[in-house]
């Protein structure tokens, strides 16, 4: 059986960032979340259900989790260190 996903929901992710490590250069960019999405995905009868971030990139919307050198998300309120 041939695995399927889709997106079910987004909300809005105002004040929300994807944190980057640059492999090259080890320094963390803060990147800014277009939204979230509600993401369902289905493989040999099994379905998973998670939330996750999405910012464009390219010129495209992408999901976050799948940037290389991805760390983790952050809202603006939160203090680093």
């Amino acid at each position: 059986m041939a695995s399927e996903a889709r997106i079910l929901q987004i909300i809005p992710a105002q004040g929300w960032f994807a944190l980057v490590r640059n492999a090259e250069t080890e320094e963390e960019d803060l990147t800014p979340l277009a939204c979230f999405a509600l993401f369902e995905s289905r493989d040999d009868g099994e379905t998973m259900h998670m939330v996750r971030p999405m910012g464009w990139g390219d010129g495209v919307m992408q999901f976050c989790d799948e940037l290389d050198g991805f760390v983790g998300i952050m809202h603006s309120g939160t203090s680093e260190g």
